[in-house]
């Protein structure tokens, strides 16, 4: 697969691509499960585009659904 520092696959095609940021974290600690329940759904609400499903319509274009 050839990529940039810029890109990603967002699917299974390398075709594909995403011009986005992607963020990883890795946690050294246990999560406290409620308490990431809650900040989830306290994300969701201020920022419902984080519960979006991305689709690649017959177009090629990416269609964003809930």
């Amino acid at each position: 697969m050839k990529h940039s520092i810029d890109t990603y696959r967002l699917y299974r095609s390398e075709a594909v691509f995403s011009h986005a940021v992607r963020i990883v974290v890795n946690m050294t600690e246990t999560v406290d499960i409620a308490v990431l329940d809650s900040a989830v759904n306290a994300a969701i609400k201020r920022y419902p585009y984080f519960a979006v499903k991305v689709t690649v319509d017959a177009d090629g274009g990416f269609r964003l659904s809930v």
